[in-house]
């Protein structure tokens, strides 16, 4: 039986653990976290893959308008992170326009980077989903989301998707992965 936990991080961000064989979760005191199931207990984070399968996880970010309530277009996403490995972003807008991405991250982690990814001109629509994905099961700390925007005929500006100094009502977000 797969089951679905949920479990908050120092930093009260929701962490939704899925496709996991066990009735309870806990953490202890020294923050390692166990899986128990009837056949035992398990501990869930000392390692970087999940019995020898990278860990994917992502970010996804619910639909917003971004603040602009017009139709628009998006023309690069500027993705501040933390990643020890490759990383991709996908938008998709309201009217089915999608795009993909791979992050080529060479960073260090104590520092993190700003990674320019260039959508195009074909990404339009008056809402838009965001999602960062580790491609390799690499670990990955999400800093900032930047996208250039384009409404209209107007000259492009920069709005700041999340981050530090994100407005209250930016859109939920949710991440999912098969390891803590």
């Amino acid at each position: 039986m797969a089951t679905l936990g949920l479990c908050f991080t120092r930093n009260v961000g929701a962490v939704q653990q899925s496709r996991l064989s066990f009735n309870s979760l806990c953490r202890l005191d020294d923050g390692t976290v166990l899986g128990v199931s009837n056949s035992g207990a398990f501990v869930l984070d000392n390692g970087l893959t999940d019995n020898g399968t990278a860990i994917s996880a992502f970010a996804e970010f619910a639909m917003t308008d971004l603040g602009v309530p017009k139709h628009k277009s998006l023309r690069k996403a500027i993705v501040g992170l933390e990643a020890s490995g490759s990383m991709k972003i996908s938008v998709k807008s309201d009217e089915g326009s999608f795009v993909e991405r791979e992050l080529h991250c060479d960073i260090d982690s104590s520092r993190g980077e700003e990674i320019v990814a260039p959508l195009g001109r074909d990404i339009r629509g008056c809402y838009f989903t965001v999602r960062v994905d580790n491609t390799l099961g690499c670990d990955f700390a999400l800093n900032s989301i930047d996208l250039d925007v384009l409404v209209g005929t107007a000259k492009a500006g920069r709005v700041h998707f999340f981050g530090a100094f994100v407005a209250v009502d930016l859109p939920a977000l949710s991440l999912e992965g098969t390891g803590l």
